[in-house]
């Protein structure tokens, strides 16, 4: 059998790299140069102009101008990802973001508009002509955002890395599951049923779910006649909620069933930080709990990603 051991030393020598791959999450809304354009761009740029004629219609006293501007303006504001534009994002310091304005009837927006576009013109307008507005204003709001764009990104990842050892996405039943090999499940994910069945049949009392409120793991694999549970967490550092993600997977790691070995599968360099030689306080007491239960279940595991690489590699082999 492999050592837990080994896989995780193997894991602490070969660190969590601070730039990862399977991570980004590249969104590009502008052109390649400014030669070319594209609807979002020319949308930014009309809104521009619409707010530079409202400027003027306002010092001519033309109103009656500005009700069709402001018309003109709510509707490019349809444009999608125009929410990256300068003139939206100054709306988050009066407190609106562009989530709220789109809930707002025809009449409000309109109310809202003749509001912050002289607001906007005073405070920000006049100064952004100046520097010159760019479209990588818009490029760079909306990278702002890729943190909000994580998705399934984790699950993308493992599934990624199966796909490297040839360790196929199962699709049928649990009992079938039962004997497969070389095959994987979402557990929590559309294997949900299949994972269930397969538990049952098993025999598998799987303490674990029951200490964490019904949930299921993320992962279950089956190679060469050996079933391998993994919950799989992507940390960036601890505190707060992070720390009920550390609870959850060194926790699981604790239990033993028959015939099934447990995974945690810590990605990001919070693993970094969890088994460096300057670790204190908190971090160095859930080192201490892996390693306990590392010591304690010696069909369990924990590991990075290249460990689980490794991981999977030995296994293929033996």
């Amino acid at each position: 059998m492999l050592s837990n051991m080994e896989v995780l030393e193997y894991s602490v020598a070969n660190p969590e790299s601070y730039v990862d791959e399977y991570y980004e999450k590249e969104y590009f809304i502008i052109t390649e140069n400014k030669q070319k354009t594209n609807r979002l761009i020319e949308a930014n740029n009309e809104i521009v102009k619409c707010i530079s004629a409202y400027d003027v219609n306002s010092n001519l006293g033309n109103d009656a101008a500005n009700e069709s501007i402001i018309k003109k303006i709510i509707e490019l504001l349809n444009t999608p990802d125009i929410n990256n534009s300068e003139f939206t994002s100054f709306w988050e310091i009066n407190d609106i973001s562009f989530s709220m304005y789109a809930k707002f009837s025809k009449e409000d927006k309109i109310v809202f508009m003749k509001d912050i576009v002289p607001k906007y013109i005073k405070k920000r307008h006049q100064a952004y002509q100046s520097h010159g507005y760019t479209a990588t204003t818009l490029q760079v709001k909306a990278d702002s955002f890729g943190h909000k764009r994580s998705g399934n990104l984790g699950l993308a990842k493992v599934a990624a890395i199966f796909e490297i050892f040839k360790i196929n996405k199962f699709n049928g039943t649990g009992e079938d599951f039962c004997s497969s090999n070389n095959s994987y499940i979402f557990s929590d994910q559309d294997g949900k049923a299949v994972f269930d069945e397969f538990k049952r049949i098993s025999g598998i009392e799987f303490g674990w779910q029951k200490e964490h409120k019904g949930k299921r793991p993320d992962f279950v694999f089956r190679i060469n006649d050996s079933t391998f549970i993994i919950e799989h967490k992507h940390m960036k550092e601890g505190g707060g909620g992070q720390d009920k993600q550390i609870v959850e997977i060194s926790s699981l790691i604790s239990y033993s069933d028959k015939n099934v070995s447990y995974v945690g599968f810590l990605d990001g360099i919070y693993f970094n930080k969890l088994f460096s030689k300057s670790a204190t306080g908190k971090i160095l007491e859930q080192r201490n709990q892996i390693l306990t239960s590392l010591k304690e279940r010696p069909c369990s595991y924990f590991l990075n990603t290249m460990g689980f690489l490794y991981f999977l590699s030995k296994l293929k082999k033996s």
